[in-house]
C-alpha cells in the first residue's frame, strides 16, 4: 500500500553527507549570494567531561532503570522506549549479566496518575573484547527495549519503566510526545539537527541551547561518545592515530563512555524523541573483527517494522515527511542490500521518483532535493543552490552541521587556502572497487581541478563553530533554518535561510543515461532530504574518515556522469552579504522582549506636535474626567489613528507587518492577522474566504454564534455534527474525525459542495477534538479546516498543553489572545498555514469586517502580549500548570465534588486543557448556579463560567498560588455546609436534556434572518421558524438559530436559564416573552 507523505527525508551516517530538504523543489527566492568566510575564533582544545562529573555518574541503586530513552518506531502510532538496567564491567577478564534476570516492562497512560496500559520488550548485553596482553575488556549492564504500540498521533504519553516484580526496580515518571499522524501539510514544530556531539564541555553549551530550543525530534547525525579516542585503561586524546596508532595492537575504545553519555543525555533523551545514525567513531573494532556492537546494542531502531532489519538504515514517518536513514559504512553499491531496500521503501511513497541511479549526488539531483544537511566535518557551512560543483537553481542547498562539541578540535582550514589541497590519490572508496574520488569538477570554474583557489561560488557561508541547528517545516512550500552557535546567546541566529519552492517555475527535466526521467516541475508533495555521500570526501589533505578538516571545497563526492538540467528559471546577479560574518536579521525573526508596534506607539506619542487629526481628545489634552481618573491620562496619548508612522493594519508595509510576523513566528503559522474586533471577525473572514454562497459549512452543534454569523454573511448552508454531550455535567465535548468522514461522504453522496470543516476547540471547557485526525480526513479531499481555538492560544507554550491547531495541520485558527493571554480584551489573532486557503481573500474579508479606525492600544497590545510570551516562552506558563494540575487534585479529594475530566466522556478526545477547571457540586444536590452564589457571595469568588450543573474556572498567567488556595478553601466550606444540610451525597438529576441533539432546520441561517418577522408569545412560539438566534451568554452558544423549529426542549432548556438569571443574547426579549419567527 501507498502512503501519501509530503516530505521525504533520506539521513545518513556522520562521515558521509547527510540531506534534507523542504516542500517541493525549486529554487529559493532571492538567489545565489556572494561567498562569507567568518574568520575563525581561538578556542583552544576540546576537553570531554571527566567521569568524576555528577552528570556522567551512575544516579541509581540495584535494578532501578537509567540512562532512559524515547526513539520513533516507523509510524506515530508506536514508538519505542529504551533503558540501562545494573552495571558494566571493566576488566581482564568480565562475566556478562543475565539480560532474562530483570524483566523490560513500560506502563504508560495518558495521566501520570492513570498509567493504565503496559508494553512488554527484550533485553541484551553486549561485549567490547580485546585478546592482547595489557587490555581491559567490557561487558554492559543490561539494556532494554520495548516498543508501545496502539498510540495516538501527536500525543503526550506519561511513562515509567523498570522491572515492578522487583523492589525499587521502576524509574520516575516521565513523558514524551507522539510524532503528528501521517498525512500531507502534516508537519512536527522543530527538528533538531546535530552531529559530532561527544561529550566534552563544548558539548553541554550545545545541548543547553538546543533544549531551549524545545525541538520535537532530534536527529544526531553519527559520531556519539568518541569512545574510540581513548585506551581501555581511560586514557584518552583528541587524535588516536597521532598519539597511539604505532603503539596498540588494535585500535581500542573505553566503553564506559557510553555508559557517560547515556547519562548526560537522560534528561532530553527520555522526553524528547532521538534518532541516531552511525559515524566513523561507532566502528569500534574488536575481537573477531566484529564492528559497531555498541551503537547497534544501545540504541533502538525501526528496522524490522520498516522491512531494513539492519540498525544502519532504516525508515520512519513523521507527519507528511517520511525519513529514511542511510549507511555511509555499509555497502551502498547497486548489488548491496541496503540499495534493494531502498528501492522497496521508495515504492511505498506517494511520490514521483526514481533510484539511486549513477551516484549520490545524482540520486539527490533526481529526487529533488533541497537542502543537503552534512555531518563529520568540524564546521558549519551553508552553500547556495548548486550541483555538480556549479550554481544551480534546481540543485540543493548544502549545510555542514558537523561540530556538536567533539573532542576532535575544531575544522579551522580549508581546502582552497594555499598548500590545503590534498592529494587526490589519497582518498579511495572502499565501496567504489577501491577506486578514487578525484578529478571530479566537471564543469564551472574549477573545471578539471581537484580543488578551488579561492572559496567557491557556490558557498554562501562558512565559520568555524559548534552548534546545533533547528529545521522548521512551516508548509508544503516553505522550511526555515537556522544555525544555533553556542558562542551567542540563547535564542541568539548565527545563521538562517528559508528554503523555499516555486514548482511552477520549474519544467521537467530528463536525466541523461536512459531508464526514467525526473520532474521537477508541477505541483506534487513538498520533500526534505537527508541523505549520503560516499565517504572518500578530504578535508586539507586528511581522508575525511580521519575525521578532521573544515567544510567549503572539502565534500568531494563521487565520480559522476555529467547531467544536461533544463530548469526553466533565472537568478539575478549573486548579492553580496550585508554583514562581516554574519547575516542581517529578517524581520521574522523573533527577538525576545521586543514589540516593535509598542515601540512606534511610544515613539509617536513623545513627538512635539500640534495635532489637526482625530481622535478628539488631541492625545489626552480633552479627555473624560471621569475616564482620566480611571485609566489614567498618559493611556490617550498612545489613543492614535492611524499615522504613516505607525502603519495601516488592512495594507501593512511597516512596524504591524513586523508584529505580524513576528507573531507568525512564535505562533508556528505561516502568516498571522492581529484583530480588533475580536476573534468573532476572525471566525466570520475566515467562513467567508472558504465558503461561497450554497457551499456546506461542517461545524459542531456547539459552535459559538459567531459562526452562525458567518454564515449569515456568507451565505454557506450549515450541516451540523452533534457533539457528544454528558446530561450530568449539562456539557458538550467535542467532534470525532470519524463523525467529520461520515458527513463528508453524505454529502458527497448528495453531490454537495463542502467548502470547509469547521472545529472548536477547545470548547469552553477545556475539551480538544482531534483536529490531526479531521485535518487528516478533510485534506484528502482538499478540504480546509478551521479552528476555533478562541480558548487555546497558549496550547504551544508548555509540554503539558495540547498541541496547538496550526502544529496539527490546520488551515486556519483563531485564537483570543486576550483570553489566556494578555493582551487587551477584544483583541486576537488569526493564523494560516498550508495552501488550501487563499490568503488575500482573507485580508480582503477582515477589511470589510474590521472597524477603518483600529485602535492602536487593542493592536499594540498583541505585539507586548507576544513578546512578553517570547521572554520565556519556554517557562512562562510552569507556574500557572503547577497550580491548576495541584488544585485540581485538591479539588478532587472534597466530598461532594467532581472534577470535569476526559473519563466523563466516551469519545477519545485527546486532550483537556490543564488551565481549565470545571467543578461540579451536583452530589452536595446543588446547581451550577446556586454553587456559584456562594463561592461568590461567601468567598468572593468569581468564575469565568456558569451551568446548570457546574462551574468553570480559568488559570492564567495572572493567577497567583493565594487566589487557587483561596478557591480550594471556599469549596471546602461549601462542601462542609451543604454536605451535612442535605444529608446525601447522591447526585442530583439534571432535569433539561441536550438543547443540541434534537433540531430541525427548515431555512438556512441567511434566508430566515433576512425573512419579515413577527412576534409571538412564548407559548406559542412552539413549531414556529425561529426568527433570531438566542443563546444563554456565557458560553455563546446557540439553543435556538435562525431556520430551526421552535422545539419544547429547546424552549424548556431556555426556561431554565433564564430563571437561573444568566443572560440571553441574541434575543429582542431578553425576559423571554415572547421571540421572533419567520413569516413563511
Amino acid at each position: 500500500m501507498r502512503r501519501r507523505v509530503s516530505l521525504l527525508l533520506l539521513l545518513a551516517a556522520a562521515g558521509a553527507v547527510v540531506a534534507a530538504a523542504e516542500a517541493a523543489p525549486a529554487s529559493t527566492l532571492a538567489g545565489p549570494t556572494r561567498p562569507v568566510t567568518v574568520p575563525p575564533r581561538d578556542r583552544g582544545h576540546a576537553v570531554d567531561l571527566p567521569d568524576t562529573d555528577p552528570r556522567v555518574q551512575r544516579r541509581v541503586k540495584g535494578w532501578a532503570p537509567e540512562q532512559i530513552a524515547v526513539a520513533l518506531s516507523a509510524a506515530p502510532s508506536s514508538a519505542w522506549v529504551s533503558w540501562v538496567t545494573g552495571d558494566f564491567q571493566m576488566g581482564a577478564a568480565v562475566e556478562p549479566l543475565d539480560p532474562t534476570a530483570v524483566a523490560s516492562v513500560v506502563r504508560y497512560g495518558l495521566a501520570a496518575d492513570s498509567l493504565v496500559r503496559r508494553a512488554t520488550g527484550d533485553a541484551l548485553v553486549y561485549s567490547q573484547l580485546y585478546p592482547f596482553d595489557g587490555l581491559l575488556n567490557y561487558t554492559s549492564a543490561i539494556i532494554h527495549h520495548v516498543r508501545l504500540q496502539g498510540l495516538e498521533p501527536g500525543t503526550e504519553y506519561f511513562y515509567q519503566c523498570g522491572d515492578p516484580a522487583i523492589p525499587a526496580a521502576m524509574s520516575d515518571i516521565h513523558a514524551f510526545r507522539t510524532m503528528p499522524a501521517v498525512g500531507p501539510r502534516s508537519y512536527p514544530g522543530k527538528i533538531a539537527i546535530v552531529g559530532d556531539l561527544g561529550l566534552t564541555y563544548n558539548t553541554t553549551s550545545t545541548v543547553d541551547h538546543m533544549v531551549s530550543n524545545q525541538p520535537d525530534l532530534v536527529l544526531l547525525l553519527g559520531d556519539v561518545s568518541y569512545a574510540n579516542l581513548y585506551l581501555t585503561n581511560g586514557t584518552g586524546t583528541d587524535c588516536y592515530s597521532c598519539s597511539f596508532a604505532n603503539s596498540t595492537p588494535i585500535h581500542e575504545t573505553y566503553q564506559p563512555r557510553w555508559d557517560y553519555w547515556g547519562r548526560y543525555m537522560e534528561p532530553v533523551t527520555s522526553r524528547i524523541p532521538m534518532m541516531v545514525v552511525e559515524g566513523n567513531h561507532e566502528i569500534e573494532e574488536q575481537i573477531d573483527n566484529k564492528t559497531f556492537a555498541s551503537y547497534s546494542s544501545r540504541f533502538a531502531f525501526p528496522s524490522n517494522e520498516s522491512g531494513s532489519f539492519s540498525p544502519f538504515y532504516y525508515s520512519f514517518d513523521v507527519g507528511g515527511i517520511h525519513f529514511i536513514m542511510l549507511a555511509a559504512y555499509a555497502d551502498y553499491s547497486k548489488s548491496g542490500e541496503q540499495y534493494k531496500w531502498l528501492e522497496i521503501d521508495l515504492a511505498k511513497v506517494d511520490r514521483e521518483a526514481e533510484c539511486m541511479r549513477v551516484a549520490m549526488e545524482e540520486l539527490l539531483y533526481s529526487y529533488a532535493v533541497d537542502v543537503v544537511f552534512t555531518g563529520h566535518v568540524h564546521a558549519y557551512e551553508r552553500s547556495n543552490r548548486v550541483f555538480n560543483y556549479t550554481l544551480d537553481p534546481c540543485g540543493p542547498v548544502h549545510i555542514s552541521v558537523g561540530d556538536g562539541g567533539n573532542r576532535e578540535k575544531m575544522a579551522t582550514s580549508y581546502a582552497d587556502e594555499p598548500g590545503r589541497c590534498p592529494d587526490p590519490l589519497s582518498t579511495p572508496d572502499p565501496f567504489m572497487g577501491g577506486g578514487f574520488c578525484g578529478f571530479n569538477f566537471t564543469s564551472g570554474p574549477a573545471a578539471g581541478s581537484f580543488c578551488w583557489d579561492r572559496q567557491p561560488d557556490y558557498s554562501a557561508y562558512r565559520e568555524s563553530s559548534f552548534g546545533h541547528g533547528i529545521l522548521e517545516v512551516k508548509n508544503e512550500t516553505h522550511a526555515l533554518w537556522r544555525w544555533h552557535r553556542n558562542q551567542d546567546l540563547y535564542g541568539s541566529v548565527g545563521d538562517e535561510i528559508y528554503i523555499v519552492r516555486e514548482p511552477d517555475n520549474l519544467q521537467p527535466v530528463q536525466l541523461g543515461g536512459g531508464g526514467g526521467g525526473r520532474r521537477r516541475g508541477g505541483g506534487g508533495a513538498g520533500m526534505v532530504s537527508l541523505a549520503a555521500y560516499s565517504p572518500c570526501s578530504t578535508v586539507a589533505g586528511v581522508p575525511k574518515n580521519k575525521g578532521n578538516g573544515a567544510a567549503s571545497s572539502t565534500h568531494k563526492e563521487s565520480i559522476m556522469r555529467h547531467v544536461v538540467v533544463q530548469c526553466a528559471t533565472s537568478w539575478d546577479t549573486p548579492r553580496t552579504s550585508t554583514t562581516n560574518g554574519s547575516h542581517a536579521e529578517p524581520s521574522a525573526v523573533v527577538k525576545a522582549g521586543t514589540a516593535p508596534l509598542v515601540q512606534a506607539l511610544k515613539s509617536t506619542s513623545n513627538q512635539d506636535v500640534s495635532c489637526f487629526h482625530f481622535p478628539g481628545h488631541n492625545r489626552g489634552k480633552a479627555s473624560p474626567p471621569s475616564l482620566s481618573e480611571l485609566i489614567g491620562s498618559r493611556t490617550f496619548l498612545h489613543d492614535l489613528p492611524e499615522l504613516p508612522e505607525l502603519d495601516d493594519l488592512f495594507s501593512p508595509k511597516g512596524v504591524i507587518l513586523d508584529a505580524q510576523k513576528r507573531a507568525a513566528e512564535l505562533f508556528g503559522s505561516f502568516k498571522t492577522w492581529f484583530l480588533v474586533n475580536g476573534s468573532t471577525c476572525g471566525i466570520q473572514a475566515s467562513v467567508m474566504a472558504t465558503c461561497s454562497p450554497g457551499d456546506y459549512l461542517i461545524v459542531p452543534r456547539n459552535c459559538h454564534i459567531s459562526v452562525i454569523s458567518a454564515l449569515v454573511l456568507s451565505g454557506a448552508v450549515p450541516k451540523y455534527i452533534v457533539p457528544e454531550y454528558n446530561s450530568g455535567w449539562d456539557i458538550a465535548g467535542g467532534i470525532t474525525p470519524s463523525q467529520v468522514d461520515k458527513v463528508v461522504k453524505e454529502l458527497e453522496k448528495d453531490r454537495k459542495k463542502v467548502g470547509a470543516v469547521l472545529v472548536t476547540s477547545p470548547t469552553y471547557h477545556g475539551i480538544c477534538s482531534n483536529i490531526q485526525g479531521i485535518v487528516n480526513v478533510c485534506h484528502l479531499r482538499g478540504i480546509p479546516v478551521i479552528v476555533d481555538e478562541a480558548h487555546g492560544a497558549h496550547f504551544r507554550f508548555h509540554r503539558n498543553f495540547p498541541s496547538s491547531a496550526i502544529e496539527q495541520g490546520a488551515d486556519l485558527a483563531v485564537q483570543s489572545t486576550h483570553k489566556v493571554l494578555c493582551s487587551l480584551t477584544q483583541s486576537s489573532m488569526l493564523h494560516m498555514a498550508g495552501d488550501l486557503v487563499d490568503a488575500d481573500k482573507v485580508s480582503q474579508c477582515l477589511q470589510l469586517l474590521q472597524s477603518s479606525s483600529p485602535s492602536y492600544l487593542l493592536l499594540s497590545s498583541l505585539d507586548a502580549a507576544r513578546a512578553q510570551l517570547s521572554e520565556n516562552a519556554e517557562s512562562s506558563f510552569d507556574e500557572p500548570v503547577s497550580m491548576a494540575l495541584e488544585t485540581k487534585h485538591q479539588l478532587r479529594t472534597i466530598p461532594g465534588i467532581s472534577v470535569l475530566d476526559l473519563s466523563s466522556f466516551l469519545s477519545d478526545f485527546p486532550a483537556i486543557d490543564p488551565l481549565r477547571i470545571t467543578l461540579s457540586a451536583s452530589d452536595l444536590q446543588l446547581s451550577g448556579y446556586e454553587a456559584d452564589d456562594f463561592l461568590a457571595e461567601e468567598h468572593q469568588i468569581v468564575s469565568e463560567l456558569v451551568g446548570t450543573q457546574a462551574v468553570t474556572f480559568a488559570v492564567n498567567l495572572g493567577t497567583r498560588r493565594h487566589d487557587v488556595q483561596r478557591l480550594v478553601h471556599s469549596v471546602k466550606h461549601l462542601s462542609e455546609k451543604y454536605f451535612s444540610e442535605n444529608g446525601s451525597s447522591s447526585r442530583k438529576e439534571n432535569p433539561a436534556s441536550s438543547p443540541l441533539d434534537k433540531f430541525s432546520i427548515k431555512l438556512t441561517p441567511r434566508e430566515a434572518f433576512f425573512l419579515k418577522k413577527r412576534r409571538v408569545s412564548i407559548e406559542d412560539s412552539l413549531g414556529e421558524i425561529c426568527g433570531e438566534l438566542i443563546c444563554p451568554y456565557p458560553p455563546g452558544i446557540a439553543v435556538l438559530i435562525p431556520g430551526e423549529i421552535v422545539t419544547q426542549d429547546s424552549l424548556s432548556y431556555l426556561m431554565d436559564v433564564r430563571d437561573n438569571g444568566i443572560a440571553i443574547s441574541g434575543a429582542a426579549d431578553g425576559e423571554l416573552k415572547s421571540i421572533m419567527v419567520c413569516n413563511v
